[in-house]
């Protein structure tokens, strides 16, 4: 077998995709954290959570309803509130997709605060990845 298949075979087999995107949108961002720049920060951080707010209260509202009318949904009951906070603050009770967007908010905020520690929050991330990566990997 080539070398070449057998690189595809391990990125397919260990799934590489979700760690590097975290490791590539970082990266980028790293210019604005040297730099202190809030304004590029605080903009990032409104188009991450805008979407993490709007879409588990319209999944929480429609779901009640087509409960309420229908006896149907995908959960077979009413949502609670307490469904709907434990969505917010995780990104997982209802919509699976969203454990991605937490982590990012969650890594902005906490690599922001680190910044005005003044500590070198991109070696810090990027230890961070690698102990994550093999935490999740090693088995």
């Amino acid at each position: 077998m080539s070398r070449k298949r057998k690189l595809i075979r391990i990125i397919i087999k260990k799934h590489f995709h979700v760690p590097i995107f975290f490791i590539i949108s970082f990266y980028y961002l790293s210019k604005n954290y040297n730099q202190r720049n809030v304004n590029k920060i605080s903009q990032r951080f409104e188009r991450l959570l805008i979407p993490y707010l709007i879409w588990p209260i319209i999944v929480w509202i429609f779901n009640n309803l087509f409960f309420l009318f229908n006896k149907i949904n995908r959960f077979k009951r009413i949502l609670s509130f307490y469904d709907f906070i434990l969505e917010l603050i995780f990104g997982r009770r209802y919509k699976g997709v969203f454990w991605f967007q937490f982590m990012i908010i969650f890594l902005t905020i906490f690599l922001f605060i680190l910044d005005f520690l003044e500590m070198n929050i991109l070696l810090i991330f990027y230890i961070l990845s690698i102990i994550s990566y093999f935490s999740q990997y090693s088995g």
